[in-house]
């Protein structure tokens, strides 16, 4: 046999047990895989001389392939990717009463803008915003799982706002937002006077710090809430700064731009007054002077006295005239600036009266200007007696401070006042009619007893009579051209008058 037919029949025995070959017009038939998801489950043998690969499409049918060389190995099909679950729900839970829907917040940087979620809301991803009022918080969980956020704090005029944003971009179901009570924070009023270059900002609560740049001089301010209740101020390094209504608990001078304190509150508003070192100094405010001069007493002897005047300073000048204080009134005089006060030597003397544009007013020792009753008792020498003998008289001042000048009703009795100055003792002759004023100064009516045994009579109005009869008790009285009643003698139209001045005719 010859090497050709040997070779020949080595090659047909190689070839059957590889298995059968498949021609393209007789084609095997062979499945597609059931989902591209995984490896074939087997690879196909392989022989150094001639292995049968598996075609490359692996869902067609199979195509003819050279026998020669090795072909590559297939590439595994692409993993399939993950299921999306569909998006959870917003879950509100716990005290609801804390929670604001909507708010838009006016601050010194501008509007700002938040919008909470609402119960029932589809989780869309990225994130979520709960707005709270002061004394609340937020929690969120994702099926259990604690999704954590942030807390931004905001204040509107007196209100803070506590804004919870979580991060829900991987949340896999509902997401539950829990609101609970939390220590609240402590709100206090804050007022600035003086120089601008002053910043106002709490701890852990964004104000701007831009109060005075805005013309702002007023508003509030929080501190507390469970953190630190200490609240920080900074301001230019050419200004000082004093405070009322807290204690300083510490401060940080600087050489370059700003200066650092830290404040506890102790009252219930913040003042701070802001100077400007830059400028010179302004006097405003009170004033008080005290001078010695010489002087001699009583018994004619040389004295040295004191004498301590107050003046009020506007921008380094002296107010002249009335000013109101806290709700009082004073007054400085027109030429030097001095305070009317009650004073033994000084300006208006020891009673405090004072002549102010054709009235009189009164004040007391510290210069506040009086108003109603007031009582003043000095000593002077008895015009008939000669005697030392002690004064008293009344002044009445109307709501305005100036004196009531004619006849007012106290306490259901009547009284007459000139200048503020009560009658008192005496007949007083008013508008042409005379009247009865008491030592107490009360208007008296009907009969008036005097010394002596003798009387005289006023009408309901008060005005004393005169040459005119008087019924009273069932017996008849006359009064004299004098006013007085007459007794032991005759009176008109033939009737006499007894010692007790009842008349009888005849």
């Amino acid at each position: 046999m010859s090497k050709r037919i040997i070779s020949l029949l080595l090659a047909l025995v190689m070839i059957l047990s590889l298995g059968t070959v498949a021609f393209a017009d007789e084609p095997a038939e062979e499945a597609a895989p059931a989902e591209a998801t995984a490896a074939p489950a087997e690879e196909p043998e392989t022989t150094e001389e001639e292995p049968a690969g598996e075609p490359a499409d692996a869902t067609g049918e199979p195509v003819e392939e050279e026998l020669a060389g090795v072909p590559e190995e297939p590439a595994a099909p692409d993993e399939p990717a993950a299921a999306v679950a569909a998006p959870g729900k917003i879950v509100i839970a716990g005290d609801v009463n804390g929670v604001v829907p909507t708010v838009t917040i006016q601050g010194v940087g501008g509007v700002l803008e938040f919008h909470s979620a609402a119960d029932g809301e589809a989780v869309s991803g990225g994130y979520m915003q709960m707005v709270v009022k002061n004394g609340y918080q937020v929690t969120a969980k994702d099926v259990g799982k604690t999704i954590y956020g942030s807390l931004s704090n905001y204040m509107s005029g007196s209100e803070v706002y506590r804004v919870f944003t979580f991060d829900t971009s991987s949340a896999s179901g509902d997401v539950t937002l829990t609101v609970s009570a939390a220590t609240p924070y402590t709100i206090v009023k804050w007022s600035v006077t003086g120089g601008k270059g002053f910043g106002l900002g709490p701890v852990d609560l964004d104000l701007g710090g831009n109060e005075l740049e805005n013309g702002k001089t007023s508003g509030y301010t929080a501190f507390g809430g469970g953190e630190s209740d200490v609240i920080s101020i900074h301001y230019g390094c050419d200004y000082e700064v004093t405070v009322s209504g807290a204690e300083v608990v510490g401060s940080w001078p600087s050489d370059t731009l700003i200066n650092h304190m830290d404040l506890k509150v102790t009252g219930d508003e913040l003042k701070f007054t802001v100077k400007d070192k830059t400028l010179p100094d302004v006097k405003n405010g009170w004033d008080k002077v005290t001078e010695s001069y010489e002087d001699v007493d009583e018994n004619g002897h040389p004295v040295t006295r004191t004498s301590t005047r107050w003046y009020y300073y506007k921008d380094n000048k002296k107010v002249h005239g009335w000013l109101a204080l806290g709700g009082k009134w004073y007054y400085f005089d027109p030429s030097d600036g001095a305070m009317y006060c009650q004073s033994e030597y000084d300006t208006v003397g020891d009673t405090g009266l004072a002549q102010i544009g054709g009235k009189w007013y009164c004040f007391n020792k510290s210069g506040v200007m009086q108003t109603g009753w007031k009582k003043f008792t000095y000593t002077g020498t008895d015009y008939f007696t000669g005697e030392d003998r002690t004064y008293t008289e009344w002044y009445y001042f109307t709501g305005s401070g100036a004196g009531k000048s004619g006849w007012m009703k106290s306490g259901g009795k009547w009284y007459y006042l000139d200048n503020g100055y009560m009658f008192y003792d005496q007949v007083a002759v008013i508008d042409g009619k005379n009247y009865f004023l008491d030592e107490a100064g009360v208007m008296k009516t009907g009969w008036i007893k005097l010394g002596g045994g003798d009387y005289r009579y006023a009408d309901k109005s008060g005005a004393l009579q005169t040459s005119k009869w008087v019924s009273s008790g069932g017996k008849w009285y006359y009064l004299k051209a004098d006013g007085m009643m007459a007794r032991n003698e005759a009176v008109p139209d033939g009737w006499t008058a007894a010692g007790n001045g009842v008349c009888t005719n005849g």
